[in-house]
């Protein structure tokens, strides 16, 4: 049994600690400048750097290297097609328009598991309203959303391991010949996270204007030196790499 002080150490920590490994505002920044970069440039050291600077900083705060690279290497068959199609369009050889995709959606999906792993829904919802001023009703539909694909990403992972456990999936090419059914699979898993997340919410009466905030997020010295070291390498990158 719980002592009185125990529970009410648990209600302190429920409601005014953070449960985000890095500041959402300070992710969200961070996530915006490295887009900018990577879509801008057309380097190809250049947007390999910057690869490595998304990779890097999504390491750090999560440390699940190796979860990230699987995540780039799932992202590949989609990388091929799209490079592929860019070759054709712009007249670039295809090995290097393939190259090039894979390096800005590697880039994309580094970058994008800061708030994949780091990032707590309602934490986000919180940043955007405080202090981006997003409007309750938009900021806390975007917390919502996310948690949504949070859920669905992992219902996905494991919905993949599945069918390559069942030999549906053998290789890499697979992934390509049998997009129907891994469409398929996101599109009813997505539906059926928001049918339930829907459910729990008209269940506990969700309002985001009486919704108590709970979090108190402040924006700590590594949030700051996280915003000087992704300015400061993208810098370098754009103007000093020849």
């Amino acid at each position: 049994m719980k002592s009185q002080r125990d529970e009410k150490t648990d209600w302190h920590r429920l409601f005014l600690e953070t449960s985000s490994k890095i500041n959402p505002l300070t992710a969200q920044i961070t996530i915006l400048l490295i887009l900018a970069a990577i879509t801008i440039e057309t380097n190809h050291i250049r947007i390999f750097l910057l690869l490595i600077v998304a990779f890097t900083i999504s390491s750090v705060y999560s440390r699940k290297t190796l979860s990230i690279l699987k995540f780039i290497l799932l992202f590949t068959p989609l990388s091929i097609g799209l490079g592929i199609f860019y070759g054709l369009i712009s007249g670039k050889s295809l090995l290097e328009a393939v190259f090039i995709m894979w390096m800005r959606i590697g880039t994309l999906v580094s970058i994008s598991t800061l708030l994949y792993y780091c990032v707590d829904p309602w934490e986000l919802a919180d940043s955007l309203t405080r202090y981006l001023r997003f409007p309750r009703t938009l900021g806390y539909s975007i917390g919502i959303a996310f948690s949504v694909y949070q859920k669905m990403m992992r219902d996905l992972r494991e919905a993949i391991d599945s069918l390559r456990s069942r030999k549906i999936i053998r290789s890499w090419l697979d992934y390509l010949l049998k997009i129907d059914k891994i469409l398929y699979i996101t599109v009813y898993i997505a539906y059926r996270r928001a049918e339930e997340l829907e459910i729990v919410l008209e269940a506990r009466s969700f309002d985001p204007y009486w919704r108590r905030e709970r979090k108190r997020l402040k924006i700590k010295l590594k949030d700051y030196l996280t915003l000087i070291f992704t300015s400061l390498s993208i810098i370098l990158v754009m103007f000093l790499v020849g």
